[in-house]
């Protein structure tokens, strides 16, 4: 298992982990805002410019300051331009839908796993 892999995972258990935090303190219906936010912002961006990193290191390629700004900004858009400027086309718009596809995925699951433990009782 490669370094990219080892992030990617981890970046996914960290939006899971955001989820069930808002499922176990606030019962699924947090605030408008919360520290849990807060870190998860931050956690999201740090892992994701993370990945880009060591996806670049392996690579050889360039980690530009342009994807890595966008990235700090906006995750999305910074990995999607960090994908275009790494990879062909139609790869990199595959490669932008797997990764945030995957990370939505993750969340998506563990919130349904929450509703259903905890809304049972």
């Amino acid at each position: 298992m490669t370094k990219t892999h080892k992030i990617y995972i981890g970046l996914a258990a960290f939006f899971a982990l955001g989820v069930a935090i808002d499922w176990n303190v606030w019962d699924g219906q947090p605030p408008a805002w919360t520290w849990n936010d807060v870190m998860q912002m931050i956690g999201v961006i740090t892992l994701c410019l993370y990945w880009e990193s060591a996806d670049a290191m392996e690579r050889g390629a360039k980690h530009s300051r342009a994807s890595q700004l966008c990235t700090i900004l906006l995750p999305p858009l910074g990995t999607g331009l960090y994908l275009a400027q790494t990879h062909r086309a139609t790869k990199a718009v595959v490669a932008f839908f797997a990764f945030w596809g995957g990370l939505v995925a993750s969340a998506f699951v563990t919130d349904e796993i929450c509703y259903r433990l905890l809304s049972a009782g």
